[in-house]
């Protein structure tokens, strides 16, 4: 351990207590001096003080649990809060895609965090931007192509396979990426029946989801097999994809959140070319706009839609279930997964506010003493 990792270390076990910035500011510039006998510490070696106490925050967290997300997310705003922007939020912000990319390739280094589903990379996006830094997801794909060039595995099937599964959506039209991408899920879907395809919609709207801020994320996949059920044809005009462009519209959009009925799910769902799915918008728009109670207006539509959807004796009340996170026993001993400190009938550490985990867990058998 290098002497910015020891004091990145010693700061996260106290930096829930730490409630200014002279005082953080102070006990960085005090552990350096304990720990490497030098009196100043220059900007360089703040920087990656700064990154490594970062890193601790979301390091062998699972980024699909609500409650571990929030709190590195705080911490993370409170390390904005106690910096100057060129001793931690400039240099993070600038090296934010590589960071990204390097996560999405597998390579893990001083940020011990795994992403391996769409779902798990669109939390990490949203959890990112809370604390105020700007994301675009197509740069990440620029960076990932980059990156992928330098490493020499542009060719590498199982390496465009892990895009595919990660950031698989975003790369739909990239000129690396796309054509794998486009071609893996044509070909996917040209080997099921129409039957086989009604299946993996049933099994898709089913599946367990869990909603961030309340809104589920769109389904790129389910998307796609709906649309080719349907043979991507407009309910309204009638138009085909080869003359329009035919979408997937949510009949109550995505953004009005699972508790205003807004589910991805088929039952909430049409086919419509981009002309009438903008009509619909704008009118959907104004009737929420003039209603006198929107919950009830959206009651109703949500009521209407279970009558009326050919799914809805498929799906049950075109309501996902939402996914229950593992259950830990908190009855024994504890371990913090960060600064490893005991405890018992807790559910986050007390000190940096990390996850704990039974003193068993396999998790801590790897770890150095």
């Amino acid at each position: 351990m290098n002497l910015e990792q020891e004091v990145g270390r010693r700061l996260h076990s106290r930096f829930n207590d730490i409630p200014t910035k002279d005082e953080f500011q102070s006990l960085v510039q005090a552990y350096w001096v304990q720990l490497g006998e030098t009196e100043e510490i220059d900007l360089d070696n703040f920087r990656r003080i700064c990154f490594e106490l970062w890193c601790s925050f979301y390091s062998h967290s699972d980024i699909s649990v609500a409650k571990q997300r929030n709190a590195a997310e705080e911490q993370t705003r409170n390390l904005i809060k106690f910096t100057d922007s060129d001793q931690f939020a400039g240099p993070w912000e600038r090296g934010i895609y590589r960071t990204i990319a390097n996560l999405v390739i597998g390579k893990r280094s001083k940020l011990n965090l795994s992403i391996e589903t769409f779902e798990e990379f669109e939390y990490l996006l949203k959890s990112w931007q809370s604390t105020g830094v700007q994301i675009n997801p197509r740069k990440v794909v620029d960076m990932l192509a980059r990156k992928t060039e330098e490493g020499g595995y542009a060719g590498d099937l199982d390496v465009m396979e892990r895009y595919a599964n990660i950031v698989g959506p975003y790369t739909s039209n990239h000129k690396m990426f796309g054509d794998y991408y486009n071609h893996s899920q044509k070909f996917w879907l040209s080997k099921l029946s129409r039957t086989e395809i009604k299946e993996k919609i049933i099994e898709r709207a089913q599946r367990a989801r869990v909603p961030v801020d309340g809104k589920l994320a769109r389904d790129y996949q389910l998307a796609l097999l709906f649309k080719k059920y349907y043979e991507a044809e407009c309910v309204t005009c009638g138009a085909k994809e080869h003359k329009a462009q035919i979408e997937v519209s949510h009949k109550i959009p995505l953004s009005l959140g699972v508790d205003n009925f807004a589910f991805d799910s088929p039952i909430n769902m049409e086919l419509l070319c981009h002309t009438c799915h903008k009509r619909y918008e704008a009118k959907f728009d104004k009737d929420y706009r003039k209603s006198k109670d929107s919950s009830k207006f959206l009651e109703r539509k949500h009521k209407s839609q279970l009558r009326n959807s050919p799914w809805s004796k498929f799906i049950d009340l075109g309501t996902p279930r939402k996914k229950k996170a593992p259950r830990i026993d908190y009855s024994g001993k504890l371990k913090c997964i960060n600064c490893r400190r005991q405890y018992k009938g807790v559910e986050l550490c007390k000190k940096c506010g990390g996850a704990v985990r039974p003193i068993e867990d396999p998790l801590f058998k790897n770890w150095k003493k």
